[in-house]
């Protein structure tokens, strides 16, 4: 569907709030800019059909018009934090912690908190630890809660790891030491020894301890953990998913369970990175300016990942930073209520910018069912060529249950293979609804044919019901313009197609 790259054009505070940020030229640079949309079926197309491996795609203010306005997302705890921590020498993610840990929910959530070092490398402020014990952990196969994927793993048994506990005055009685209070007092003691600076604390991955029960508010007959069976650690009432309603089922993966929320604050960012698993990020930028910079897939990217990881651009630049700067496919200036599409498989990093108020963007993994997005998300994991990447991969067992719950989501289209429209929070029009289901059962035929022969674990596992349904003869779609149609349709050779069965 129709997207469209233009000029970015700023207002005379956002060129202010730019200076002595990135080189100007970089971030106007048309060749740079993003792909933009301008309605909601088209947003969705672009997440679910397009090809964005080296893209951004930014739905300007999409928030209102996909139906997650901000206040409809956070709750009002984290409101009351973000305006607490505006200051006039500029908002604080100090002042956002300590906001945060007078309210109870702080008990119930976790988050790093990073900072970065004198050399420009970001850490995390761990809670120290002592002697210790054995806990358990969960794996991602873990979290699909789906009794169909328990058959499939070698052992589904939660894997052990070695941890320790807190030294005595980090954590209190009546605290996980997982949870907020610690982090500040981890954060706090790095700060008062000198080994950190406020205006660089970054929170990342804000989320639950623990898994609740957040069904959507319409009924699923099919057992997929994205919708029916959804159990998620997010503190958003609603996400990007839950505006395409059951049209998010219509991926190898959308990870409602594990979004992370990101806050910071002038000068701050995530350093350079690809992300555990080559997959993409469907992201909300809730309140804040963010630069966005990602790179080219393959080589590129690796080569950055291996030597700038957990760089932070934090201006003034270093020279090596500015040379990959020149080298990136996009700069994007995220604004209030945007939403946005991006491939977190690539090298990328991002610098909040503006201190009037803290940047607080939250982000949603997904896997498509588009056949370039599939393959990349098949080379997670290498360990020689253009994508293997010396540190910083989910580990193969995990990976293996990664898979493991993208099965999940094949089983659950096998069950109910045609989407509910109903269910979106915006209007789709009848020819628009007849392209979406012609074009992903197109990209779906593809994508299986594409599993089948490169991965041995797809092969051995793909759904027979999703099959049978694919060899079954295409409905016609009905008649009307949509310009659905005119993306790229990926079809397997009909000579080759489920020739095993």
């Amino acid at each position: 569907m129709a997207a469209s790259r233009y000029p970015l054009v700023l207002t005379d505070q956002e060129r202010a709030m730019l200076e002595d940020t990135w080189p100007l030229d970089l971030i106007t640079s048309n060749e740079r800019q993003p792909l933009e949309v301008f309605t909601p079926t088209a947003f969705a197309a672009q997440v679910l059909l397009a090809d964005h491996l080296e893209d951004v795609v930014v739905f300007r203010n999409g928030e209102q018009a996909l139906g997650i306005a901000r206040e409809d997302c956070l709750p009002e705890w984290v409101s009351d934090c973000l305006e607490h921590a505006k200051d006039p020498s500029g908002a604080s993610v100090l002042k956002f912690l300590r906001r945060a840990v007078e309210h109870p929910e702080s008990k119930l959530l976790k988050a790093n908190v990073e900072f970065t070092t004198s050399s420009g490398i970001q850490k995390e402020a761990k809670v120290p630890r002592r002697s210790r014990s054995r806990s358990r952990s969960r794996s991602v196969g873990d979290r699909a809660q789906v009794t169909t994927s328990r058959s499939r793993s070698r052992s589904r048994s939660r894997s052990r790891s070695r941890s320790r506990s807190p030294v005595q005055g980090f954590v209190q009685d009546d605290e996980d030491p997982r949870c907020l209070a610690p982090r500040l007092r981890a954060v706090e003691a790095k700060l008062e020894a000198g080994d950190a600076k406020e205006a660089d604390l970054y929170v990342c991955e804000l989320r639950r301890i623990k898994s609740i029960k957040q069904p959507p508010p319409f009924p699923v007959p099919h057992p997929c953990a994205l919708l029916g069976a959804r159990k998620t650690k997010t503190l958003r009432k609603k996400q990007v998913a839950d505006a395409l309603g059951d049209l998010a089922r219509w991926t190898l993966s959308w990870d409602t369970q594990d979004d992370g929320v990101f806050v910071g604050g002038r000068g701050a960012g995530k350093g350079l990175h690809v992300d555990q698993v080559l997959w993409s990020n469907v992201g909300h930028n809730y309140t804040g300016y963010k630069l966005l910079a990602t790179w080219a897939p393959g080589q590129i990217s690796t080569k950055l990942h291996d030597t700038m990881l957990d760089s932070v651009f934090t201006p003034p630049l270093k020279q090596d930073q500015l040379d990959a700067l020149r080298q990136a496919s996009r700069i994007v200036l995220l604004r209030p209520g945007d939403v946005f599409l991006m491939s977190g498989g690539v090298a990328h990093a991002t610098l909040t910018v503006g201190s009037e108020e803290l940047n607080l963007t939250a982000y949603e993994s997904v896997v498509t069912l588009n056949p370039r997005h599939a393959r990349h998300f098949l080379r997670s994991g290498d360990r020689k060529g253009e994508y293997a990447t010396e540190r910083g991969g989910m580990p193969r067992r995990e990976l293996e249950d990664f898979k493991d719950s993208t099965i999940d989501a094949l089983e659950a289209l096998a069950i109910a293979p045609q989407p509910d429209f109903r269910t979106a929070r915006f209007p789709v029009t009848d020819a628009d609804a007849a392209a979406f289901r012609s074009v992903l059962r197109d990209h779906l035929a593809a994508t299986i044919e594409l599993l089948d022969g490169e991965d041995r674990f797809y092969r051995k596992h793909l759904p027979p019901r999703l099959l049978a349904y694919l060899r079954a003869p295409a409905p016609e779609p009905l008649s009307g313009p949509s310009e659905i149609v005119e993306l790229p349709r990926y079809r397997p050779p009909p000579r080759q197609t489920w020739r095993r069965y």
